[in-house]
């Protein structure tokens, strides 16, 4: 092989030289991607509101510790799905019982390992929302 020189390189290197894609000198930065008008803006928490309630499934969460928490600190606890998080919790909340949440906390609940003879499974995970609710403010939760 005349005229060329034989020099260890790696596959993905190699595959780089055949594909004409050469890599970036070190130390050089990337270029700056140009931010989009329409990137910064964002779409109002309420215009999803009804899209959100819908899909997160809120189920009020009655046991005797979320009645004691309701009473002492003005908290409601729900059961909602393990993918909704608070913005939407929060937007649900407040289209369907038209009180804006002061703060909200969520809890995985990861299933639990059930047996039936033999056969061992799980059951479903789901999420609890702690949401705590302004001063003075009530929900009816039997609604």
């Amino acid at each position: 092989m005349e005229g060329r020189e034989i020099t260890a390189m790696s596959l993905l290197s190699f595959a780089k030289k055949i594909s004409g894609r050469t890599a970036p000198a070190k130390g050089a930065k990337k270029p700056a991607k140009a931010a989009s008008p329409a990137a910064k803006e964002t779409a109002p928490v309420a215009a999803l509101a009804a899209t959100w309630a819908g899909q997160l499934n809120l189920q009020p969460l009655i046991t005797e510790d979320s009645i004691v928490i309701k009473g002492n600190v003005q908290t409601v606890v729900f059961r909602v799905r393990p993918t909704a998080h608070k913005r939407a919790i929060a937007a649900a909340v407040q289209e369907r019982f038209g009180v804006e949440p002061t703060s909200i906390r969520t809890i995985q609940v990861w299933g639990k390992t059930r047996r039936r003879g033999r056969t061992a499974g799980t059951t479903p995970a789901w999420k609890k929302a702690y949401v705590t609710l302004p001063a003075g403010a009530t929900i009816d939760i039997t609604a």
